[in-house]
């Protein structure tokens, strides 16, 4: 469908339900918040609105562009990421934490942008050269700090890669601003990352040096309108509270948390997280050792309307 003549390069439906996690609205078909009712984007125009998806239940606008099929989008909000090409704030977040882990362990032999690791042809591993690589306690680390262009293929590739060179990995992503407590829609290597680290991605602003700010991913609810068919006819029958299947609560920890102590090895089996389509291989992670800081009662409710959600959320921590 990514082919498709009718879709411009600019916009593909099966890209854009990859990236928001969500298929939702692959057939055209969103739900009126008001009503209930399943409608087309054939049918409706913006002020018929607000609309719903009817699988994550996220708020989505309907477009009606010139020569391009009517459609619904989602259109949440996301992190504040850096999506510029050329990202000074990952240059920034590089130096920080380089110099940072220079300063207070000397003998970790740390290098920037400055050694790359060779290729092994017979083992499929390319050239790697890590963003930041050194040792802590003896033990050798590299931190990757995650670029707007990284996609998930280069993720798995180098997660796969370290872990087979026997060095752990840690995955730092960089804000502009504080992510917030709103809820929001992780973007898809937030997705992958969360689920990596067994439900806690590590956000880092200016200024935090050589620490980082692990937030976990916390399910959402929202109310929505439901009818019922009573002799044939579609009757409403009220409002229920039902959690998002891919909008989160972001549940910070307390406070930032210092790579050089608070981390150590751990090491990741494969799996494939709920709700994705590519595999994560077996990864040796640069992981905290905090114990989960977000409640679990609240997992058994989202469970019970999305059953396969095992890993995702910390449970194995």
């Amino acid at each position: 469908m990514d082919d498709d003549p009718e879709f411009p390069p600019r916009f593909s439906p099966t890209r854009e339900a990859r990236e928001s996690g969500c298929a939702g609205l692959l057939r055209g078909y969103a739900v009126q918040s008001t009503s209930g009712a399943l409608v087309h984007a054939t049918s409706v125009h913006k002020g018929d609105g607000p609309f719903i998806c009817p699988a994550c239940l996220a708020d989505v606008i309907v477009r009606h562009p010139w020569r391009m099929r009517h459609h619904f989008a989602h259109h949440p909000r996301h992190s504040p990421l850096d999506t510029s090409r050329e990202s000074r704030l990952h240059f920034e977040c590089k130096m920080e934490i380089f110099t940072a882990l220079r300063r207070t362990c000397p003998q970790g032999g740390w290098i920037c942008d400055s050694r790359r690791l060779k290729a092994n042809a017979p083992r499929g591993r390319k050239a790697r050269k890590p963003d930041i690589g050194g040792r802590i306690n003896g033990k050798p680390v590299v931190i990757e700090i995650q670029k707007s262009a990284l996609g998930i293929r280069e993720l798995i590739a180098r997660t796969r890669d370290y872990n087979e060179r026997g060095i752990s990995i840690l995955w730092v992503v960089p804000l502009k601003e504080p992510l917030g407590k709103d809820i929001f829609q992780p973007r898809l290597i937030e997705r992958y990352l969360h689920a990596i680290y067994f439900g806690r991605v590590y956000y880092w602003l200016h200024g935090m040096g050589g620490e980082v700010l692990p937030v976990h991913f916390g399910p959402a609810t929202r109310m929505v309108p439901f009818r019922t068919n009573e002799n044939g006819y579609w009757e409403e029958a009220g409002w229920d509270e039902r959690p998002y299947k891919v909008i989160r609560k972001p549940r910070e920890f307390e406070t930032t948390i210092p790579i050089l102590r608070a981390f150590k090895p751990r090491k990741r089996p494969a799996f494939l997280s709920w709700g994705e389509h590519r595999p994560i291989p077996p990864a040796l992670l640069w992981m905290d050792v905090l114990k989960p800081w977000w409640p679990r009662k609240e997992l058994p409710r989202f469970r019970r309307f999305y059953p396969s959600t095992e890993g995702d959320f910390g449970e194995e921590d």
